[in-house]
């Protein structure tokens, strides 16, 4: 059994996983094990939006977000010698990952970790369902998607007030 956790100003993350190691013949290893984590992130970035009013970030809005997310994966190994020069190793790690996002905000300056957080101090975030595929203002409790990048591409809500809608962010 092996975990870990660290703490950071920007990131909470706690990991345990295990594994078990099958001998089938002398020369086939497989190992399986599950492996559980949670990272709680203070400032995920979300994306950059144009706006001209953002004379501070040179005309982008930098959006960021507190990201609340648990992983529940398989680590599944597999070593076969086919000769003293040859082997095959296969590794696969099939997972699902839930995320939360939350108190979104924007980078108020260059090279800094200060945040105007919407909704606070007069600032405000409007609910965007729009083809444009804006960020909107409910949390996302589902996201699933190629990860091409640390974002989702859609995001699904299942609170009461959005049940079963989705919006791309």
């Amino acid at each position: 059994m092996n975990g870990y956790a660290t703490y950071g100003e920007n990131a909470n993350t706690k990991e345990i996983s295990t594994t078990l190691q099958i001998m089938v013949s002398p020369t086939l290893t497989i190992q399986v094990g599950p492996d559980v984590s949670r990272g709680i992130y203070n400032a995920q970035w979300v994306g950059a939006f144009t706006d001209a009013s953002a004379a501070t970030t040179f005309d982008n809005r930098y959006i960021f977000a507190h990201l609340d997310q648990k992983t529940v994966a398989a680590n599944i190994r597999a070593d076969w010698i086919l000769s003293p020069t040859l082997s095959l190793q296969v590794y696969m790690q099939p997972l699902f990952v839930s995320g939360r996002y939350s108190q979104f905000k924007a980078l108020q300056k260059p090279k800094s970790y200060e945040f105007l957080i919407y909704g606070e101090n007069g600032s405000t975030i409007i609910n965007n369902l729009s083809p444009a595929g804006n960020i909107a203002s409910r949390e996302c409790s589902i996201a699933v998607g190629i990860f091409s990048r640390f974002d989702p591409l859609l995001c699904l809500d299942t609170n009461p007030a959005g049940y079963g809608t989705h919006r791309r962010i």
